[in-house]
């Protein structure tokens, strides 16, 4: 399933260059500016999620569902991260899914 994710939320995920990683949710209405194919996109009420021991994400770990701990609920997609990884950025999951029409369904 998914819910909407919220600051101060425990999360988790696996991507494919950090593996299994832990974090919290540290910002829920963020506006970043990353580089994407040599541009600079600009993204309006993002997730900022704090790593808890070192690294939340790397490069190709973009993608990645990021999960709540507490209800094993998907919340959002990473999106790339910012500085060494220990920070990264995500979309919220819920509204993409809605603009979308889809659902995950029963996990």
């Amino acid at each position: 399933g998914v819910e909407p994710a919220q600051k101060g939320m425990k999360v988790a995920k696996y991507g494919k260059s950090t593996h299994l990683t832990f974090g919290t949710v540290v910002h829920d209405k963020y506006e970043v500016c990353l580089p994407v194919h040599q541009r600079i996109a600009c993204f309006e009420n993002q997730l900022v999620i704090e790593g808890k021991n070192g690294k939340f994400a790397d490069l190709g770990d973009s993608g990645s569902v990021i999960v709540h701990i507490e209800t094993k609920k998907a919340i959002g997609l990473l999106c790339g991260k910012i500085g060494s990884g220990k920070t990264a950025v995500a979309n919220h999951l819920e509204p993409m899914l809605k603009r979308l029409h889809a659902d995950f369904g029963i996990i």
